[in-house]
């Protein structure tokens, strides 16, 4: 049954398996878990676990993510795994096992051996424990962030049957968050999305909660939406195919890699926005939350948050979502896509283009306190929008605008002898007469 009552009573944990699965993957190189800010529990883990970066486990984990095994196929994995009273890595016998096309059954019982062999040579039980008031304070920052969220909602709005919930912290998991769900033997659904975005200031773990709220909001939602989406997906697919071809780079720059995945996203996001009216009224922004959501490539998000509008004043005739679903999928199929292609070359000629007082490759860049200026030639709305490369992130300081909006100033701190990089996300800088800037990437090194 749906969870009643406080919404504190959602279980929120750690999950040691997933935990390990991560080690691996960021002993393997995988940039996805390469991002965490918990400086703490990165320094622990380069310090019990550099002298098995050779092992056949983590060898292994490199040719599966070479392969496309990452992100959320390395969550979902810990997520089906247990530690028996013996000390070893099994599969939880009280779920039923339901992997993606990325881990063949094969792959699955292939690194099934080396992962309980790593984790036995590893002791990653004694470092599981050690990092046990790190996690704590983990679950102290977040607990009033879960214990906010109306977990009613879900039943109310995809399906009366329900559901179970738990949270799943990651802290390694980086800026990443992952929807996961879980069928038991015993017929329940259980959603577990693993979340982390954990910032570290000051030696305290923290949560932005306007940031992260959404953000639970939307993988607990992913559980519903990515099966409705299977099961509608051969009435859909002609479009959702030809929209991705138009949004291919945006989305692949997102790691969304195919026209299924950027529905799921899509269904998702429209859905969150409904809760955020829901919930907010009068206070979100409705417009603009659309308009972002389809600059990041998601075009059918004003089409899908207008039809699951149109579902909620009529919950009497479409009592589960999945009743209304013909009427979502006629309202994506009546999407224009010639006039949406026509916007899309006018905002190209439009673009907002831009200097940077650093430059892609640049060298010797002086350490300390230094000014990053982007010189753009339009006034600009004063949104930032930076994100990470495959470098590290440097660490920020201050921003300002430029009277004319035309100058933005970002202050970072770097490191001597340092290799750092940022990517500007040219659909998050837009000029006041409503045009996206060029996207760039900016990797560098310091003197």
């Amino acid at each position: 049954m749906i969870s009643t009552g406080l919404s504190a009573q959602i279980p929120l944990d750690f999950d040691e398996c997933v935990d390990l699965m991560s080690v691996v993957w960021r002993l393997a190189g995988a940039d996805e878990y390469q991002r965490c800010s918990v400086t703490p529990y990165t320094e622990e883990v380069v310090r019990h676990f550099s002298p098995f970066a050779e092992h056949p486990a983590v060898q292994l984990a490199k040719k599966y993510s070479n392969n496309n095994v990452g992100y959320d196929a390395v969550a979902v994995y810990g997520a089906y795994l247990d530690v028996d009273g013996n000390g070893n890595v099994v599969f939880d016998d009280t779920l039923i096992r339901d992997f993606d096309s990325r881990w063949s059954e094969s792959m699955q019982f292939e690194f099934f051996e080396v992962l309980n062999s790593f984790y036995k040579e590893s002791d990653f039980k004694k470092w599981f424990d050690s990092t046990k008031q790190v996690r704590e304070e983990s679950i102290q920052a977040f607990s009033a962030i879960s214990s906010s969220i109306d977990m009613d909602w879900y039943g109310r709005f995809f399906n009366p049957d329900g559901a179970d919930f738990k949270i799943i912290l990651c802290i390694l998991a980086g800026q990443n968050n992952y929807g996961v769900s879980l069928k038991t033997k015993d017929g329940k659904f259980l959603l577990s999305p693993v979340i982390s975005c954990a910032s570290y200031n000051d030696g305290k773990i923290s949560y932005n909660a306007n940031m992260v709220l959404p953000i639970v909001v939307h993988e607990f939602c992913h559980a519903y939406c990515n099966s409705l989406i299977d099961a509608n997906w051969n009435e859909i697919s002609d479009i959702a195919g030809e929209l991705y071809k138009l949004n291919r780079k945006t989305l692949v720059r997102q790691a969304y890699s195919s026209p299924v995945i950027m529905m799921y996203e899509t269904f998702v996001r429209s859905c969150v926005i409904r809760y955020m009216i829901d919930h907010f009224g009068e206070e979100v922004n409705v417009g603009a939350l659309i308009k972002d959501e389809e600059d990041r490539g998601f075009p059918l998000t004003g089409t899908m948050v207008k039809g699951l509008t149109g579902y909620e004043r009529e919950k009497e005739r479409y009592p589960r979502m999945e009743s209304f679903m013909p009427e979502l999928v006629n309202d994506i199929n009546c999407f224009d896509v010639s006039g949406y292609k026509k916007a899309m070359r006018e905002a190209k000629r439009n673009r907002v283009h831009y200097t940077c007082n650093i430059r892609n490759g640049s060298k010797n860049i002086p350490a300390g306190e230094f000014t990053v200026e982007i010189k753009f030639d339009k006034p600009m709305i004063g949104k930032v929008s930076l994100s990470m490369t495959e470098k590290e992130f440097p660490r920020f300081k201050d921003y300002s605008w430029s009277d004319d909006m035309r100058t933005l100033s970002i202050i970072f701190l770097f490191e001597a002898k340092h290799s750092y990089g940022f990517f500007i996300n040219g659909d998050g800088f837009r000029s006041k007469d409503g045009y996206a800037s060029i996207s760039k990437k900016i990797n560098f090194s310091t003197r």
